[in-house]
């Protein structure tokens, strides 16, 4: 398309400038961090013009690698007012070309010579290698359904914005994914990090072989396969297992969890229970200080000389340092119950 185009097609001559403030060396221009160079083709002057590109977006942008196309709309500038109505270049984000998570790469398109004499450079762009390590295979993208927002990046992770509205119809090529719900309508939220990104096909999130994952579920069961997920398969008595908990829930999973509070504290606080899970115990915590009450009392009745019992020399008596090392603790507990 033409440069005088008010939205183009652009190749990127330089994605490396957005990284840090650039000040180009021939114009003494300072640019935001942000900008990259890009590389049009003028149907009109048969040449090739060569610009600066700011990202249209302040919150959300993803920076283009060197060699991809990206759709671009000429816009005011900063400095613009209603006497001098002064245009720069924006991108919006990556064409996808290849249909290629990791890069889109066209090299050469809009190659000609000679360079348009309003370019900001006056020789052919020498393409520089991106800082960037991305493999060119193509990458797996997450299977879809009906309504899904999703947000991929180039390293195989994702955010979904879902539902339940899963169910196969004969048009998904995955039609099994690890959420169930009754109700289409009702929403799901997964954030995933590290997929399996090396299948021909689609790929979809698992919770037993995923790096990294917060589900934020309505209404949907998680379906679990190799049983490794939850790592404990005894998590306790009274308890739903996640596999046939039907109502609301966040679920943190990873090789490790570390919860930090630089300032205040930690809260857990459940309407009944909380529960701990180890190779060890499956811990109620509400029947453990219940227990733990129980105890503290019987040896109470020891310590008081109420519960005697026979021993040597003769049958037991009142303990007073044990009654009040007792009543100590007794008086912390009760303070602790709800």
């Amino acid at each position: 398309m033409a440069d005088s185009s008010r939205i183009v097609t652009a190749e990127v001559a330089d994605g490396s400038l957005a990284y840090k403030e650039y000040t180009d060396e021939k114009t003494g221009i300072t640019h935001p961090r942000g900008v990259i160079k890009i590389k049009m083709f003028s149907t009109r002057n048969r040449s090739t013009r060569i610009d600066y590109a700011y990202p249209l977006n302040a919150t959300t942008f993803s920076v283009p690698i060197t060699g991809e196309q990206v759709t671009c709309i000429r816009m005011y500038a900063d400095n613009a007012s209603p006497f001098v109505r002064k245009k720069v270049w924006y991108y919006l984000q990556s064409v996808n070309t290849f249909d290629n998570l990791s890069i889109n790469r066209f090299l050469g398109l809009n190659q000609i010579n000679p360079v348009h004499k309003h370019s900001y450079d006056d020789k052919a762009i020498v393409y520089q290698n991106s800082l960037t390590t991305l493999d060119e295979e193509n990458s797996s993208k997450m299977q879809p359904y009906v309504g899904d927002i999703i947000y991929q990046s180039r390293y195989s992770s994702a955010i979904r914005f879902g539902s339940s509205n899963t169910k196969d119809s004969g048009i998904y090529e995955i039609s099994n994914p690890p959420w169930r719900g009754d109700n289409n309508d009702s929403p799901i939220v997964t954030i995933t990090n590290g997929y399996d990104n090396e299948k021909e096909t689609y790929t979809i999130e698992d919770p037993e072989k995923d790096k990294s994952l917060i589900y934020l579920t309505s209404d949907q069961t998680i379906r679990t396969i190799a049983q490794t997920f939850p790592s404990q398969s005894n998590i306790g008595r009274k308890l739903t297992r996640i596999g046939t908990y039907k109502d609301s829930q966040v679920i943190i999973s990873a090789d490790r969890l570390f919860f930090n509070s630089r300032d205040d504290s930690i809260i857990l606080s459940a309407k009944k229970t909380v529960s701990v899970a180890t190779p060890n115990w499956a811990m109620d915590m509400n029947e453990f200080f219940t227990m733990f009450e129980d105890f503290i009392d019987e040896m109470m009745k020891t310590a008081r000389g109420e519960s005697t019992y026979t021993t040597g020399v003769g049958p037991t008596g009142p303990n007073p340092a044990l009654i009040a090392g007792l009543t100590k603790l007794k008086t912390k507990l009760i303070q602790m119950k709800q």
